[in-house]
């Protein structure tokens, strides 16, 4: 799972897609969603151009015991 964390929310969302949009013609737009692997319960597209991100990693939470 990628994890993003945003400079000015101070917050971390779950990228569920990167790619390109109907409404930009930039690619590399994100899909961010919240909590973090649950339902989502907000969602945007936001563009590395304009949002600040800290940064973006893969974790691997493994399965529950």
């Amino acid at each position: 799972m990628l994890v993003a964390r945003l400079t000015a929310k101070q917050s971390y969302w779950q990228v569920l897609k990167v790619g390109t949009v109907a409404f930009d013609p930039r690619p590399g737009w994100l899909l961010l969603a919240i909590p973090i692997g649950g339902k989502p319960k907000d969602m945007v597209w936001i563009h590395p151009d304009t949002t600040p991100i800290d940064w973006i990693r893969a974790f691997n939470f493994g399965e529950p015991k």
